[in-house]
């Protein structure tokens, strides 16, 4: 399931250079394999799940997530937040300006960068990513909890994370957090509670083609595909949108515990890589979007472009393994 929203992550970026709609079939499309931040903060919580009710420490913890996820962060930071700052890059309006000389011009672009995520599509994530790591206690300690507890306390999140709504630009990492806080529990209380809801797998596929359809009544019927970004303390209506993402990470967890538990060699290369793919595509979407000669538009220039993003981003993690060999995990992440 990692390497499935890997490659939504990858499908949905793909998107916004290829020029397709957001609405009618295109839009039921993106609906279906876009917004991978879900599974991958459901995956995330899954995979932490195993810290729960252990001895858990915070301190090494925190040094493997500092080695195998903020160091390639900053690896690959430092090339796109360089070239962002030198070329007064995107979402410039939050950084430029805000101070004079040396400082305002280069030092506090360089950190509002870094800290945000926000010189290239899709770093906003291990900002957010970075803040979970420091409340993982409170994560853990939560999860040890009653049962009854954890699903009305996810339950209540989400109503209010559903007001908070997503940052406006991604540009604020608490925002994030709390937005996607639930997502992570969700994965958490899976993890912890696996066994006791595996009965519940067969409902996996009806499940997911049910809430899938309630997105696509709700696209044709009021209109926009994508989720509204909002400052956090804005009012702009509840997102509901929200209990429908969930319900589909859901669906498609049960979907793979009841028909796809088993190793495919492709999949499992593209699972043990997937990092590395989310810091490496926004990069090569970039340099392959300014080619000329590869440019197009439409939904089969997206497919061949998404998969051929997703080829070339395993090929260069393989690759970086080879070279790196053991260091690999702290450059590249992999």
């Amino acid at each position: 399931m990692r390497a499935v929203a890997c490659v939504f992550v990858v499908f949905g970026h793909v998107w916004w250079i290829s020029g397709f709609p957001l609405d009618g079939v295109s839009g039921v499309l993106f609906k279906l394999v876009c917004d991978g931040t879900y599974y991958f903060c459901f995956i995330g919580g899954f995979l932490f799940g195993r810290y729960v009710c252990v001895d858990f420490g915070y301190k090494d913890y925190l040094r493997s997530r500092f080695f195998s996820t903020i160091l390639p962060y900053l690896f690959f930071c430092s090339i796109v937040v360089s070239a962002a700052v030198f070329a007064k890059g995107p979402y410039s309006e939050y950084f430029f300006g805000k101070f004079d000389g040396f400082f305002g011009r280069y030092v506090y672009p360089y950190v509002g960068y870094v800290l945000t995520g926000r010189a290239i599509t899709g770093y906003w994530f291990i900002p957010m990513m970075t803040l979970f790591f420091l409340v993982s206690p409170a994560v853990v300690r939560w999860g040890c909890m009653p049962l009854r507890f954890r699903c009305v306390s996810i339950l209540a999140w989400v109503f209010l994370a559903g007001f908070a709504g997503r940052s406006l630009d991604n540009i604020n990492p608490l925002q994030g957090l709390f937005y996607y806080m639930p997502t992570f529990m969700l994965g958490v209380l899976f993890c912890c509670e696996k066994e006791r809801l595996s009965r519940w797998s067969g409902w996996g596929l009806p499940l997911f083609l049910i809430f899938f359809f309630v997105s696509c009544v709700d696209l044709f019927c009021f209109g926009s595909a994508y989720e509204t970004q909002k400052p956090m303390f804005e009012y702009a209506g509840f997102n509901y949108n929200y209990f429908l993402k969930m319900a589909q990470v859901v669906g498609l967890y049960f979907c793979f515990e009841r028909w796809l538990n088993f190793s495919v060699r492709g999949v499992s290369v593209v699972s043990a890589v997937s990092f590395t793919i989310y810091l490496s595509h926004p990069v090569v979407i970039a340099v392959v979007h300014r080619l000329d000669f590869v440019n197009g538009s439409g939904a089969l220039y997206w497919l061949l472009m998404s998969l051929s993003v997703v080829g070339v981003c395993v090929g260069f993690s393989l690759l970086g393994k080879r070279v790196l060999k053991g260091k690999s995990r702290f450059v590249l992440g992999c």
